[in-house]
């Protein structure tokens, strides 16, 4: 990390290995990282070597689709089920369909990369 002293705005600049450990220990929110990755993404744009895709890292994170697996029992979404299984088997495929969506929204992002 770097804080230059200069007179004017102040800037903090972050290597990308802390940013990283700083979002890895919820320092950092996923708007923040989502900022972060854009920045990086034009960067590379402008440099304009190679082809660039972005995600975002708001769309593919792991608890929009783990958060599935977690429903209480109470869950509107599990109120036909009858037994413990079944209200599993709801939670399973439900979470397999968000890491379809999620796949899907990766696929769709990176297609012309």
């Amino acid at each position: 990390m770097h804080a230059p002293s200069s007179g004017g705005a102040a800037a903090v600049y972050f290597r990308r290995y802390e940013f990283h450990n700083m979002f890895r220990l919820g320092w950092v929110d996923t708007t923040a990282m989502t900022l972060w990755c854009i920045m990086q993404w034009e960067i590379a744009q402008k440099i304009g070597d190679k082809e660039v895709g972005f995600l975002s890292p708001e769309a593919i994170a792991q608890t929009n689709w783990s958060s599935y697996l977690k429903l209480r029992d109470d869950h509107p979404d599990l109120a036909n089920a009858k037994t413990l299984k079944e209200r599993d088997d709801i939670r399973k495929a439900k979470c397999k369909e968000a890491k379809q969506k999620v796949a899907a929204y990766i696929c769709n992002s990176l297609r012309y990369v």
